[in-house]
């Protein structure tokens, strides 16, 4: 009895988190899925992180990570004293023709960078970065694809004038890979 019992929860908590997979047939039905994270400070159970992922339609819409860090510290009577503070990140996401066409990320609060995402033939063809600063976007990298029925080209471009870099993935007749090769 209590193996099928657990078979039974296993069973349940695959088919939840599978439907939570953006474009899985169940996942119209999920609306948000979220995790915290405690530690025992010894005093007790306390939040260390948590995240939530909430869906609209299947599609992810937003990505939020709460991080709290704690600094210990002794006053000269030996007496310690803890310092907590939150660091709040998130990811929000719009599509396109049911591709991902933007995400923002923000810090606290505040937007520090936004991705743009290009397709051409239902392919991902370029990778846009921006860094978010005095009130407007900048462009920080570009990422280009280019495919060929056997190799897949990733070149990428920065800004600042850190180098390019290139990757080539080379894929067999059936597309699996069989030589990765980075300049």
């Amino acid at each position: 009895m209590k193996k099928r019992l657990f078979v039974l929860v296993l069973a349940l908590a695959v088919v939840f988190t599978f439907s939570a997979v953006p474009g899985f047939a169940a996942s119209k039905q999920i609306v948000q899925v979220s995790e915290k994270s405690y530690y025992d400070s010894g005093d007790g159970l306390e939040l260390s992180s948590s995240w939530k992922d909430t869906y609209k339609n299947g599609k992810l819409q937003k990505y939020t990570f709460t991080y709290i860090s704690r600094d210990y510290n002794y006053d000269d009577d030996g007496n310690m004293n803890v310092t907590k503070s939150e660091e709040k990140s998130e990811y929000i996401y719009t599509y396109k023709n049911g591709r991902r066409a933007t995400t923002v990320h923000k810090e606290n609060g505040k937007t520090v960078g936004k991705t743009v995402n290009s397709y051409k033939n239902k392919k991902i063809s370029k990778i846009t970065d921006y860094n978010y600063e005095n009130g407007s976007y900048k462009k920080a990298s570009v990422v280009t694809y280019k495919y060929t029925s056997k190799k897949t080209t990733i070149t990428t471009k920065y800004v600042d004038g850190t180098p390019e870099e290139k990757e080539v993935l080379e894929f067999n007749s059936k597309g699996r890979l069989l030589k990765e090769t980075s300049y």
